[in-house]
């Protein structure tokens, strides 16, 4: 079942946006329990590895403090 699920599913480019959007908002309210939340700024997320030159996986989170 659960292989027959995957190959029947539908997964779009405003899913996965919407699903790191809510990832990202829920690190920064965690966060802003202890930071300013002032300091802290989601930016849009990125859909695809380009920039990403290491060899490290290319699913991750960039963070930075302003």
């Amino acid at each position: 079942m659960k292989k027959l699920m995957i190959a029947n599913i539908k997964v779009t480019d405003g899913d996965l946006k919407q699903l790191a959007e809510a990832r990202a908002n829920a690190v920064r309210q965690a966060l802003s329990a202890k930071i300013d939340p002032a300091r802290l700024l989601v930016v849009p997320p990125k859909l695809n590895a380009d920039g990403i030159k290491d060899k490290g996986k290319t699913t991750r989170a960039d963070l930075s403090l302003q």
